[in-house]
């Protein structure tokens, strides 16, 4: 809770001009009331000057007052830091974002003591800080760079300047999902957990204090402002430090019920794991366990006894109550509706969240290494600690990860126990009959054919039973099947390639995405289903979506070979900057060979990405020969050891391979094909590289790369008009790419089409990111050699676009060559 420190400052001064302890507690009661925490701000300010001794009493204001005007200001120099702006005031110390020039140039965080704060109790809490961050050593934690004192003495500490924003602030903005809040929260209680293996207690971990900055584009949290830490073991400086009766450290809210007690002295490390509870509460709903106002308006008191005796809403029960607007506000955060932001938290996080706030220590998580492995257990489907702990509960945690094998078992299983039962039961009648009339043999043989139509009855309606489950999970594999068909026939380049069925192409999509939305609805735990529904999102370009699927299913199912291969592909080959990630994409398809070494896609897979890669092209031709080794099929083989040949540059190996493969008249004649004219083409073998693009063709019109080949192809021939037509339908189906032009345009210019030439010219932008190959001096002479006003019109025009853009982006270089092209040739 922020306090107003000039406010803090004018009261405290307001309370030393009282002699009696009963008249400052009252002159407390009447300008605090409703304000807990700015009363025991002032309380800290009074106990600070009595803890001095006697040499420090009316002065004291007047030296704090005057000290207010003396802080440090921008520009001021400390030792080799030079202050920029100040970022942040506490109850003891001010931090500023100064810069730091020697011997290293960068920005940094400065702490220093407020001034007039120099009591013994002040500058002994300020130097254990200090020391409290000198000891720690963590990616989640800001370090400490240096120390020292000011001219006039006052103690301060530099640290690595954080440039990020709380964690619930940024969790917000990005919209992110429960599980990638937990993925942060986890991280959060691993730099608690370090401090804690340091003998290092937090005491006020709260959103504030967390703070979320980019590294690499990856969100790390980090956990700041130990200005109250405790040690647990021994001293953190030789300065002794007391905390007075009746004094709270930390901030109410986030605090723990032993914190909240009247000494605070008898505090472990449960404390902050209570606090670290708080703040994952807030995480998943958006507002703290209490309400703040509620708060506010308490006296300290009252604030005590709600953190020490009221039990708050569990998660999912809080997001139900909360008003309209706040929810709306809330569930569009976490991009989910209430209903199933409520049923997500039910269960596990609940119990979770519930087993940190817990008022007994004794019985919340004992530390957060133990709080940060139940959310892993919650995130990996296994049970969580914090559950009931029975057998029931771990069952039905088995049962919801295998729902499928469970559901057909459980089925016969009832009904084989329902049969026994009749049995039994009629059987026992039976006998009874017998025993008490023996002579009654027809009630008896009646009552055995009555049994056997009962059981043959059951046994009918088991039958029936099983029929329907088998019919059920047979029509439910039948429409993934025909969803799974018509997100390939939809998606195809086929509809791609012709626009005015974009919106038809969508529709189909969509459609295919809310059947997939549906299934997940009740089976969460199916990785499968995540697999199919990110393929449809990539398609329906909503790439994020489409990532947030793949991760889960990778998250769900971790040794899933197949999972890991499909999410490195997608950060292979993705075309958006934000997402394409080679390094991480070759840690997947790593991944994806070692849990399933005997398969050849994986080893194909891993291969793809070696290949682009250029220092490992030798292990992307070991892994396109395993792929090619571990193939069932001869053309599988040959389309992998094809490959391998061509990694090594020995093309007629390859066309060897190729040719075999092709002679087998497999379903991948298309990419056989294909890939024997490339290798015809790099052998100079043009006409026979157009014979196989012609065939591939055949096969499929509607790949972009095969017609791009074979223009290359005909230009080598010189058949320019040819290669025009091939290089305007390689443009058109490659819609997700943005073209190169280079060799249209030579077509057109071998042609004499100037006209074509100038509208291809002019329709280009400034931003063209290809533009480098469009003007060589080659081309510029040949342009200029045509002698038609329109094209060289069109060309200077570009150039004009071209120039005014590199001059506005700063590319100063390209803008020189491209000013050198209009200039008298020195040859």
């Amino acid at each position: 809770m922020a306090v107003d420190d000039l406010k803090a400052k004018e009261i405290f001064g307001e309370v030393l001009q009282l002699e009696s302890p009963q008249s400052r507690a009252q002159h407390l009661d009447r300008v605090c009331d409703g304000d807990p925490a700015l009363r025991c701000e002032v309380e800290q300010l009074v106990a600070a000057v009595e803890s001095a001794g006697d040499f420090i009493q009316e002065p004291l204001v007047c030296d704090a007052t005057i000290a207010l005007v003396k802080r440090p200001v921008e520009g001021q120099t400390i030792g080799p830091f030079t202050i920029e702006k100040q970022i942040g005031e506490g109850g003891f110390g001010i931090v500023y974002v100064a810069e730091q020039c020697q011997p290293l140039k960068r920005k940094v965080a400065l702490k220093i003591l407020k001034p007039g704060m120099d009591s013994q109790e002040v500058i002994s809490r300020f130097e254990a800080e200090r020391q409290a961050l000198a000891l720690m050593d963590h990616p989640n934690i800001s370090k400490v760079l240096d120390a020292g004192r000011t001219e006039s003495g006052h103690p301060y500490f530099v640290m690595e300047w954080v440039q990020g924003v709380r964690i619930t602030q940024y969790c917000d903005r990005k919209k992110l999902t429960t599980q990638q809040r937990l993925n942060l929260f986890i991280d959060v209680c691993r730099g608690v957990q370090h401090a804690h293996q340091k003998g290092i207690i937090h005491r006020d971990i709260k959103p504030t204090n967390v703070l979320v900055s980019l590294h690499d584009d990856v969100p790390v949290p980090k956990v700041i402002d130990f200005g109250v830490a405790k040690a647990l073991r021994g001293k953190l400086t030789d300065q002794t430090i007391d905390t007075t009766m009746g004094q709270m450290l930390g901030t109410p809210m986030y605090m723990s019920p032993e914190q909240a007690e009247l000494s605070g002295l008898d505090v472990d490390t449960r404390s902050d794991v209570y606090s670290l509870g708080v703040l994952l509460y807030e995480l998943l709903t958006g507002t703290p366990p209490f309400e703040k106002e509620q708060f506010r308006k308490a006296s300290l008191d009252e604030v005590r006894r709600i953190i020490r005796d009221e039990e708050p809403l569990k998660p999912s029960d809080r997001i139900s109550t909360l008003r309209n607007n706040l929810s709306n506000t809330i569930t569009e955060q976490r991009s989910v509706d209430v209903a199933r932001l409520s049923k997500s938290l039910k269960g596990d996080l609940d119990w979770v969240v519930m087993k940190a706030l817990e008022k007994d220590r004794d019985r919340r998580y004992e530390s957060p290494a133990a709080l940060a492995a139940d959310l892993q257990n919650y995130l990996q489907g296994n049970p969580v600690e914090a559950g009931p702990p029975s057998k029931v509960y771990r069952i039905k945690r088995f049962a919801v990860r295998h729902c499928g094998s469970i559901a057909t078992a459980t089925l016969v299983l009832l009904s084989m126990t329902a049969g026994t039962g009749f049995s039994l039961r009629y059987a026992w009648q039976a006998d009874q009959a017998a025993k008490t009339a023996e002579t009654s043999k027809d009630l008896a043989n009646e009552r055995l054919k009555e049994l056997q139509a009962k059981q043959l009855q059951l046994e009918s309606e088991q039958e029936k039973l099983l029929d329907e489950q088998q019919l059920s999970a047979r029509n439910l594999s039948l429409a993934k099947n025909a969803v799974a068909k018509l997100v390939d026939e939809v998606a195809s380049q086929k509809l791609i390639a012709y626009p005015e069925l974009s919106d038809f192409r969508g529709s189909l999509l969509e459609t295919a995405n809310e059947f997939y939305t549906q299934l997940i609805a009740t089976s969460s735990g199916d990785h499968q289903l995540y697999l199919s529904r990110a393929e449809v999102r990539r398609k329906l370009n909503r790439t994020a979506d489409a990532f947030d699927d793949y991760q889960h299913a990778v998250n769900l199912e971790p040794k899933s070979s197949f999972a890991h291969q499909v999410l490195a592909e997608f950060l292979q080959n993705t075309l958006h900057i934000e997402f394409h990630n080679p390094e991480a994409a070759l840690d997947h398809a790593q991944r994806a060979v070692e849990l399933s070494p005997d398969d050849s896609h994986a080893w194909y897979c891993l291969a793809r990405i070696y290949r682009h890669i250029p220092s490992h092209r030798d292990k992307a031709v070991e892994a396109f020969l395993k792929a090619s080794e571990l193939s069932t099929d001869v053309a599988t083989k040959a389309l992998h050891l094809g490959a391998a040949m061509e990694l090594r540059r020995k093309f007629i190996d390859a066309i060897e391979a190729y040719t075999k493969g092709i002679e087998a008249d497999p379903p991948q004649l298309f990419h056989l094909f294909l890939s024997r004219g490339i290798c015809f083409s790099k052998q100079k073998l043009h006409h026979l590289a157009i014979d196989d693009y012609n065939r591939a063709i055949k096969l499929n019109a509607f790949h972009y790369e095969t017609f791009r080949r074979r223009a290359h192809a005909w230009m080598a021939i010189n058949e320019f008009g040819k290669a025009a037509s091939d290089w305007e339908q390689s443009h058109k189906l490659a819609v997700h790419l943005q073209p190169k032009f280079r060799g249209l345009l030579d077509c057109y210019l071998q042609i004499d089409d100037w006209s074509r030439a100038a509208a291809l010219l002019s329709s280009l932008p400034g931003d063209y990111p290809h533009a480098a190959g469009l003007l060589t001096r080659d081309l510029y002479l040949l342009i200029e050699s045509s002698h038609d006003d329109e094209l060289i019109d069109a060309r200077n025009q570009f150039i004009d676009k071209l120039a005014q853009h590199l001059e506005t982006v700063g590319q100063l270089e390209q803008l020189r060559r491209v000013s050198e092209l209009s200039r008298p040739s020195d040859k």
